[in-house]
């Protein structure tokens, strides 16, 4: 499985998901671009996407988004002391990722809901 982290990640995320082929944006010289044409650029190349850009869904067609698995970090910064909490959560996503799936998760429960629209997508926060 090849995982792509968004700009907005600290780089030393990849260090604790290192199971995985894990690159940044910044390495593929994809800084800057917008979400768009970010994820028309990676989806043939990479499996999954993680990013802490909550808006990154609902901004996106549909037909794209639903070619790649999205996971939405939602913690109180984009510090990495924030994220290291979510690693389990993560892991345990990769580990069940299913293209036509939108899995929720929070601290209480894990929810798997079937996507009208099917985008793969989880929200993985350490807040809710």
């Amino acid at each position: 499985m090849t995982i792509l982290l968004d700009e907005n990640l600290d780089k030393r995320l990849a260090n604790q998901l290192q199971a995985y082929s894990i690159k940044t944006v910044q390495q593929m010289g994809w800084a800057g671009m917008k979400n768009g044409q970010l994820l028309q650029v990676m989806k043939d190349k990479f499996d999954v996407f993680i990013t802490a850009d909550q808006n990154l869904i609902s901004q996106q067609d549909n037909a794209l988004v639903s070619e790649i698995a999205i996971i939405v970090l939602k913690a109180k910064t984009n510090r990495l002391k924030d994220h290291l909490p979510l690693i389990p959560k993560i892991q345990q996503a990769l580990s069940e990722i299913e293209k036509d799936k939108l899995f929720v998760f929070n601290k209480q429960q894990i929810s798997c809901l079937i996507s009208s629209f099917r985008t793969p997508s989880m929200l993985c926060s350490s807040s809710c």
